[in-house]
């Protein structure tokens, strides 16, 4: 990241968040589908924790980890290790320390953030009202961008995969068996939400569209998706 501080330090960065359940159904069905037949570790309750012991980075061995989770694990779902590694906030204060326990190198860079929860695109979301306009004076765009279109889901999301064999091995996030692992997954959302949404929006070079709106969005990450009345979190 030091290299688009030197060398791009105008480049500007679009950042994309999704809820940690969601997005560790996603990633680990990503990986069992396009890696079949190597498998990923099972029960998902094998996956909390750090992918490699000792390593706080994504991992590169992939289907040669010695772990067998093919660099799928809870730990990567603190995504706001990540975004502090961008330098934007003090840092300073033992309230914030205590959300950032980890060991990657932080890379202070000038460039602009703007930062969204994925549910943003949703066409009628209270959320999305301003988002492409914001977008587009973010970027500092000459064109006006195209606007959101409605989006239906399918019933069933794996039923036009072709290699049927993989399917059998992907996981339905909600079944009782990752109850584990969402646990982890909602405790570490909690705290991903408590950082971006009091220090890192408060940086002057992150932008969000609906602030309001998206810190609504956040506060739902500390809240288990599968749970009775919870069910519309699960879209996208």
């Amino acid at each position: 990241m030091g290299r688009y501080a030197e060398y791009f330090p105008q480049t500007k960065f679009i950042i994309s968040l999704r809820h940690p359940v969601k997005w560790f159904e996603s990633f680990f069905n990503f990986r069992q589908y396009h890696h079949y037949p190597h498998m990923v570790a099972r029960p998902t309750s094998k996956l909390i924790g750090e992918c490699e012991a000792g390593y706080p980075y994504k991992p590169k061995c992939m289907t040669s980890c010695p772990s067998g989770k093919m660099d799928v694990c809870t730990v990567r779902a603190n995504f706001h290790w990540a975004l502090s590694r961008l330098g934007k906030t003090p840092m300073k204060s033992k309230a914030e320390k205590a959300l950032l326990q980890h060991d990657m190198s932080i890379d202070p860079m000038p460039n602009k953030v703007f930062i969204m929860e994925q549910r943003q695109i949703i066409y009628d979301h209270p959320s999305a009202k301003n988002f492409t306009n914001d977008v587009h004076d973010f970027l500092g765009l000459n064109k006006p961008l195209t606007e959101l279109q409605p989006y239906v889901p399918p019933a069933d999301k794996y039923a036009e995969f072709s290699n049927k064999e993989a399917v059998e091995h992907l996981i339905h996030i909600c079944d009782e068996e990752h109850e584990d692992v969402r646990k982890e997954l909602v405790r570490i959302g909690k705290e991903a939400a408590t950082w971006i949404t009091e220090y890192f929006l408060e940086s002057e070079e992150v932008v969000v569209s609906s602030k309001a709106e998206f810190i609504k969005l956040m506060k739902d990450w500390g809240h288990d998706p599968c749970k009775k009345g919870r069910r519309h979190l699960l879209s996208l």
